[in-house]
């Protein structure tokens, strides 16, 4: 069921406490974040980790922007207002409201004025797919690894007493 945890991590470990309800025997990992020792769980058997489509969001304005930005693209494939309905959590009438809107015309989420949000492409909102075993070869990874001139991430964070980016 949802949840109210905040963001992709909180989707992630509701769907993890869910599924690791039966006592899965678990690993704990450390590792270092910006200077703060963290810590994560993963099953010890690779063949019970988690896979499939994980909610991005969990709750809120940001939940509300990306369920109308699936009735759309559900509607574009061919799937009823109630098996839209049915997939998203929504009412058929909430699905008949915003199923014909274009993307572009939505209004981004409220509260959304950082220039991260508002620059995002409509894809930076769709829901996370896990996959396990998605290539068992591992000659592509490593190979990526050792070709890819791979640099740090841009890390935005906001500035707690101005509020600003």
């Amino acid at each position: 069921g949802a949840s109210a945890s905040a963001g992709p991590a909180g989707a992630a470990r509701d769907l993890r406490s869910h599924a690791y309800s039966q006592k899965v025997p678990m690993q704990s990992y450390r590792y270092i974040d910006r200077g703060i020792t963290k810590a994560a769980e993963f099953p010890v058997n690779p063949q019970d980790d988690l896979a499939g489509v994980v909610a991005s969001a969990s709750s809120g304005p940001l939940k509300d922007y990306q369920d109308k930005l699936k009735a759309i693209q559900l509607r574009e494939r061919g799937l009823s207002k109630v098996e839209i309905s049915e997939k998203i959590g929504r009412s058929a009438h909430w699905v008949v409201r915003w199923w014909r809107e274009h993307p572009a015309t939505l209004e981004r989420p409220a509260g959304a004025n950082d220039v991260v949000l508002q620059k995002a492409s409509l894809q930076s909102f769709r829901d996370l797919d896990i996959r396990r075993s998605f290539l068992e070869d591992s000659s592509t990874y490593d190979a990526l690894v050792e070709q890819v001139a791979w640099r740090q991430a841009k890390v935005v964070a906001r500035d707690l007493n101005t509020g600003e980016l």
